[in-house]
């Protein structure tokens, strides 16, 4: 499913073409508390991914799924009690520090300030205890991928079966009474003088354009829809995300231009990263900060409650008045304390991503080692051992391939990651041993500091740093709970043109492109893992049977992700864009397919005929600019915003499991 950057992506086109044309709604974006909870909105139904999402709860009801997935590595931040860990700092913390310390001395030796070098000895000499606590922290990887691959393969959505209102909120909300939903936080907005809830309801509006074009998008590149596949949906929504944000963030159509041999200029390397972008700031509130969420998770307690009542009071209401009488409880999360967990986890998590503060933003290429300080720093032996107080520890086991019929993103790659990283922080060991030795000496009167030395030892010591947080980028990255690399959409054009096979299996032909569509493909049925830990083969295509009846997705012939966030396709030189993808009518309709009740009333009864549907709405820009501007609140249709089965389908539910599709069932 389309990710939080790709529906930001869309809501900021939405939002300068609301000011451009002047329209009344570009005035509720005036204020940097209005747009926060714009934006807020335009995550859509994906904000409840995070619902029930609470640091003070068992983490097996009412906990999501995909909240368990992450709280192994939020625990590991924040340092929180984990199962034979006990609490401590915590790795951000840990590493902050690290950094810190070693920025501070970039700046001495760059000044050659001796006084402040020495003054630097017991700090640096803190580093040790700092090393060996990350070194107990690393070795906690090793469980995670036991913990995270249950919670995948555990994580399916819930069967579409009656009442949708007491399924998890994330598969409520884009698999019931979408239309409906939206509605109620329409009208409830309108009905006051709150801004900051006239905003939301606007940001939701884009939400829920952004997942019923961009859902069948990525369901055509998976293969199978979310429901079927979901952690195929989010890993491959990472890349999409990241190519979107990149793409866009690089000029779009009118900048980016793509070669015979689907070669971007400028090149991938050069697009903007997501690890640098800050996107937990389009949502902040006042008061919101990472240290207090963190310690929220460290303590086990409630998060800090920085929504307003009226916001959480309006919100519950247009739940309610969606989903039937049910009253929001814990158990959903539809509650005060639900909400505010979302918010603060949903901050988080992005803060986590995209800050390039708890990871720093530093790709592989960019991580050079020192000037004229030799090909490898003193205390790294030639065979890629690292020696640390006499004490050599050996070099890790070759990463494995990437292959992915090799089971191997949660399970191979995590076991990798961990020897890679306890090298890596010998390194970080290493290197910090011998720039201590160094400031002892000068602290004891033996020597005047060899400024060229430190110099070495300093920047070859932020090297294997950097590849050591990076290390925890590959983990975050093939478990599908982090974003790629820009430069890892690339893929190798000799390898497509002397042997036609598109390498590596991450790159964006593979994950971001989509698939011609052929008949009888679409879609496959129920994803079949491995068992844990090896449940990692969500970067193969299904093969799982198809699901009865096959079904049209979108789009029809190979594309890019333009098709469906704006319609214009990339731009030859001096050439302006056009537009492949523009809003969509029917032959003879009054209305454009999105609001087109008639259509919508006959693919009721076409739920369960093959082939049913062959028409797609249009671009999420140009869709939300419909349901803004010219649809009244009565006309919002519950269109199923998966995208589940096939193209444009209204929500569905199964009168018995195993039974056909039916738009009839009364779904709360």
């Amino acid at each position: 499913m389309p990710g939080v950057p790709t529906h930001f992506v869309i809501a900021d086109q939405v939002f300068d073409a609301l000011r451009k044309a002047g329209a009344p709604q570009a005035s509720l974006l005036n204020t940097r508390e209005n747009l926060s909870f714009a934006y807020l909105g335009a995550i859509g139904a994906s904000w409840g991914d995070l619902m029930a999402a609470r640091p003070e709860v068992d983490t097996n009801e009412p906990n999501t799924f995909y909240f368990q997935a992450w709280l192994p590595i939020l625990k590991l931040l924040s340092g929180a009690a984990q199962a034979g860990s006990p609490a401590g700092n915590g790795l951000y913390q840990d590493l902050k520090q690290i950094r810190g310390t070693l920025d501070k001395l970039s700046g001495v030796i760059k000044d050659k300030k001796k006084l402040a070098l020495l003054g630097m000895l017991d700090e640096l000499d803190q580093l040790n205890t700092i090393i060996k606590d990350v070194q107990t922290l690393v070795t906690s990887l090793s469980g995670l991928r036991d913990t995270i691959g249950k919670a995948i393969a555990a994580g399916a959505p819930a069967e579409k079966i009656a009442p949708a209102n007491q399924w998890q909120p994330r598969d409520t909300l884009h698999g019931s009474h979408s239309g409906r939903f939206l509605q109620a936080l329409q009208e409830l907005a309108n009905a006051g003088n709150d801004d900051r809830l006239k905003a939301y309801a606007l940001g939701a509006t884009i939400g829920y354009a952004a997942d019923l074009c961009g859902n069948p998008y990525i369901s055509n590149v998976v293969g199978a829809p979310y429901r079927n596949h979901w952690w195929r949906h989010r890993w491959i929504g990472t890349h999409i995300d990241t190519w979107v944000h990149g793409y866009y963030a690089a000029g779009g159509s009118s900048q980016v231009q793509f070669d015979n041999n689907d070669i971007p200029t400028p090149l991938y390397t050069n697009w903007p990263n997501l690890c640098k972008a800050n996107l937990q700031q389009r949502i902040e509130l006042p008061g919101i900060d990472q240290d207090s969420i963190l310690q929220s998770l460290h303590d086990g307690v409630a998060v800090p409650a920085l929504l307003p009542q009226a916001f959480l009071d309006y919100w519950k209401q247009a739940y309610k008045k969606a989903y039937g009488s049910t009253d929001p409880t814990a158990s959903t999360g539809v509650d005060d304390q639900g909400l505010q967990s979302a918010y603060a986890m949903t901050w988080l998590i992005l803060w986590l991503q995209t800050s390039g503060e708890a990871i720093p933003c530093m790709p592989p290429d960019q991580s050079n080692g020192p000037d004229n300080c030799g090909a490898r720093p003193p205390w790294v032996a030639a065979d890629g051992s690292v020696v640390v107080g006499g004490t050599v520890t050996p070099p890790p086991l070759p990463k494995p391939a990437t292959d992915p019929s090799i089971g191997e993103v949660v399970s191979g790659i995590l076991a990798a990651m961990l020897g890679v990283v306890q090298l890596m922080t010998g390194y970080v060991s290493g290197g910090i041993a011998d720039i201590v030795a160094a400031v002892a000496l000068v602290a004891d009167g033996e020597t005047d500091p060899d400024w060229e030395q430190l110099r070495c030892y300093e920047g070859w010591v932020m090297v294997f740093f950097y590849n050591l947080t990076n290390a925890l980028h590959d983990m975050l990255k093939w478990s599908g709970l982090g974003f790629p690399y820009t430069q890892e959409l690339a893929h190798d054009q000799f390898a497509r043109q002397f042997t036609g096979k598109i390498e590596p299996v991450d790159a964006a032909l593979n994950t971001v492109r989509s698939r011609r569509r052929e008949n009888n493909t679409y879609p496959a049925g129920f994803w079949n893992p491995p068992p844990p830990p090896n449940a990692s083969n969500w970067p193969n295509p299904p093969t799982e049977p198809l699901e009865s009846p096959a079904e049209n997705i979108y789009p029809v012939d190979l594309a890019w992700p333009f098709h469906f966030v704006d319609g214009f396709q990339f731009a030859s030189t001096g050439a302006p864009p056009q537009q492949l993808n523009p809003l969509f009518s029917l032959p003879g309709a009054s209305s454009p397919l999105v609001r087109d009740m008639d259509e919508w009333q006959a693919r009721q009864g076409r739920i369960d005929t093959p082939d049913a549907t062959n028409t797609f709405f249009g671009n999420a820009v140009d869709v939300s600019m419909e349901l803004i501007l010219k649809t009244q609140s009565s006309e919002l249709l519950d269109w199923d915003l998966d995208g589940d089965p096939g193209i444009g389908f209204p929500t569905w539910l199964l009168p018995e499991s195993g039974d056909p599709r039916s738009s009839a069932i009364p779904e709360a």
